[in-house]
């Protein structure tokens, strides 16, 4: 390689500078394009694998079946080098006959399996998440407890019975100090991870029996947002107080039946300017303005809208279609999609790393 010499700087100072371009862009935010390449895993929980995918041209490149049934959520590290996949069992919430009690661990660089963690006693493993002290939370909503686990070992730590029924999904806040925690058919829940016990719960005023669908926290730490199963609204809570703020409704929401799935999911960009919220039963995704939830375009999608994440360019959204095997992807400035290709059998989860 040639370097030209920088008039006045001389040859050895321009050849110190060149070498410390790359240091240089890091410090500034420049990005990085080789270390911003992604891929894109999804769950695909009808199918029963797990898929990674193109994050550009959204063709598949690997396939894993599962080593039991069934594959649903996901839980990457921090480092992106790790993720957890539970094994719910053959069924849904509500008729599930034979759960599960395993979470698969895989190594993200290489696609591969490297543990099985056998929860014992606790059925039904769904909503999880791994913090940064490598601690594993995952809900089990049989056995209505949630269980802290040590991913490196896969031993379980503890289990702590959930305040309500149906624990499916959680949100752990940033600096790994609370777990909020979803319940179909109770209030939501608040586990504090510093004293291990369970603060009051937050009342969504719902009929009794009713919950909430999903949850998700703001990028900037400071509001926490859900869905009822009720009356299908938006509920945002003050982290900083734990109390309800807002309620807003959705737009163009259509009525669901109270006695079959209101699977709904929530999800913030990273940047917080959107919450995109879908709604299994009624075939719509709401692209939402992350800072006035008022603002919102309601978009009709194949049937059984479920999993969400964000392209790395912030540009788009993907969302899969569970019951028709589709992934859509929607251009964020326009609303609109702009794209559609075969989603498996029908993923749960969709995440970029």
């Amino acid at each position: 390689m040639k370097f030209a010499s920088i008039p006045g700087l001389g040859l050895s100072l321009t050849l110190a500078i060149c070498l410390m371009a790359p240091s240089l862009a890091r410090a500034a935010n420049v990005p990085d394009t080789k270390s911003a390449v992604t891929t894109l895993i999804a769950i695909d929980k009808a199918a029963n694998k797990i898929r990674f995918y193109d994050p550009v041209t959204l063709a598949l490149n690997v396939s894993l079946d599962s080593p039991g049934k069934t594959v649903h959520e996901l839980a990457i590290a921090p480092d992106k080098r790790t993720a957890a996949i539970p094994l719910y069992g053959d069924g849904i919430y509500g008729a599930n006959p034979d759960p599960n009690n395993k979470v698969l661990v895989l190594d993200l660089p290489t696609h591969s399996l490297t543990k099985v963690i056998d929860l014992g006693a606790c059925r039904a493993p769904h909503g999880l998440a791994i913090t940064p002290q490598s601690q594993l939370w995952v809900l089990c909503d049989q056995s209505q407890v949630l269980a802290q686990v040590d991913l490196a070992t896969g031993r379980v730590l503890a289990t702590y019975e959930t305040p309500g029924k149906g624990p499916h999904v959680l949100a752990v806040t940033a600096d790994s100090e609370r777990i909020f925690i979803s319940e179909k058919e109770g209030p939501l829940a608040v586990f504090n991870t510093h004293s291990h016990t369970f603060e009051p719960s937050i009342d969504l005023g719902g009929k009794p029996g009713t919950g909430s669908e999903g949850l998700a926290i703001s990028p900037d730490q400071t509001r926490l947002v859900t869905v009822d199963n009720d009356l299908g609204k938006l509920h945002v809570i003050d982290l900083g107080s734990r109390r309800e703020i807002a309620q807003v409704p959705l737009l163009s929401a259509p009525p669901t039946n109270p006695r079959r799935s209101r699977l709904m999911k929530l999800a913030f960009s990273p940047d917080g300017r959107h919450l995109v919220v879908t709604g299994y039963a009624g075939g719509l995704a709401w692209i939402i303005d992350g800072q006035n939830l008022h603002r919102q375009v309601p978009v009709p999608l194949a049937k059984g809208p479920q999993a969400i994440a964000f392209t790395p360019d912030g540009l788009s959204v993907l969302i899969s279609s569970h019951d028709d095997g589709l992934i859509t992807r929607i251009n964020l400035k326009s609303r609109r999609p702009d794209m559609a290709v075969d989603g498996g059998g029908g993923i749960e989860v969709l995440a970029f790393y």
